[in-house]
């Protein structure tokens, strides 16, 4: 076994300054009874903010670097989030992931920083995994005007 990262590229949307959070269901204006948004009741009924801010990624395309090694420069990039009131998200297979399997929560890099970081490791001893996320960035990096991060997934 050993600690396996994926690479996780998606585009950014606004974030939503006053995440709620329950198991509740809400129905919206003129819908029908489904899951509308997640929130906090207290003893009265009123909904209560967390003060958390979710920030919503749509997932672009994924490269799993397998075990790229405690020395590699990905490896290194600072992309675990420490703030506990911040978090990004994203669905796989009709999940919500907010957190890898270490319990990490990821955090957004800028791809230039990325594609630095992985030109550094690919000009060391050849692994495949990193030329493929290398190219991939490159032929992203000019996204259009698309709001694209880099995130990291340990599994």
């Amino acid at each position: 076994m050993g600690y396996e990262l994926k690479l996780v590229i998606g585009e950014v949307y606004g974030s939503n300054d006053e995440f709620k959070r329950s198991n509740k269901w809400t129905i919206p204006e003129g819908g029908e009874e489904k899951p509308y948004r997640e929130y906090f009741k207290d003893d009265n009924g009123d909904i209560v903010c967390t003060g958390n801010v979710e920030t919503f990624v749509s997932i672009v395309a994924t490269v799993d670097l397998c075990k790229p090694g405690a020395d590699s420069h990905i490896v290194q990039l600072d992309w675990k989030n420490e703030d506990k009131t911040r978090f990004w998200y994203w669905y796989d297979g009709g999940e919500q992931i907010k957190e890898d399997c270490y319990g990490d929560r990821p955090k957004p890099l800028d791809i230039p920083t990325v594609l630095s970081a992985l030109n550094m490791d690919c000009e060391g001893e050849y692994y495949r995994r990193f030329v493929w996320a290398r190219d991939l960035l490159k032929t992203l990096s000019t996204n259009d005007g698309h709001n694209l991060k880099v995130f990291f997934y340990g599994h």
